[in-house]
């Protein structure tokens, strides 16, 4: 809790505001630039970029783990996403407890959605929606 405290606290300081509970904000006056945090609650995915994107980083804090898996993006700008299982993919990452992860790349008609079986985790990102160059997935897990 204080490491993402400490990160919204930082992100304040340079010109973005602290977000309120389940919400996506563009960061400073770069409209590409975005963050969110949401909790995600057993049985109820949700989705957290739309590609083009490029997840910065992303954190979690609870006590559980949290599967992030690509899906198909509707276009319709809901958060909702089907569980990975219904969706018959398996998960880019599981991170647990209190991880980061940094630069994933979320293709174009894709959407990053993030499932627990665990009671309540909490999500926190930064992204750069937007073309971004072909790249390869490049994912760094940092346990706590």
């Amino acid at each position: 809790m204080k490491t993402i405290a400490l990160a919204f606290s930082l992100l304040a300081a340079a010109g973005c505001s602290t977000l309120p509970h389940g919400t996506i904000s563009r960061v400073g006056p770069n409209e590409s630039e975005r963050h969110g945090t949401t909790s995600v609650r057993a049985g109820r995915a949700k989705a957290l970029v739309s590609g083009p994107a490029l997840i910065r980083h992303l954190e979690t804090e609870g006590g559980g783990p949290v599967a992030l898996y690509l899906t198909d993006d509707p276009g319709i700008g809901d958060r909702a996403c089907p569980s990975a299982g219904v969706e018959g993919v398996s998960p880019v990452a599981v991170l647990a407890d209190q991880s980061r992860l940094t630069n994933l790349t979320v293709p174009a008609g894709k959407r990053m959605c993030a499932g627990t079986e665990a009671p309540s985790i909490r999500v926190a990102w930064h992204a750069h929606a937007g073309d971004l160059p072909a790249r390869a997935l490049d994912v760094a897990l940092l346990s706590r």
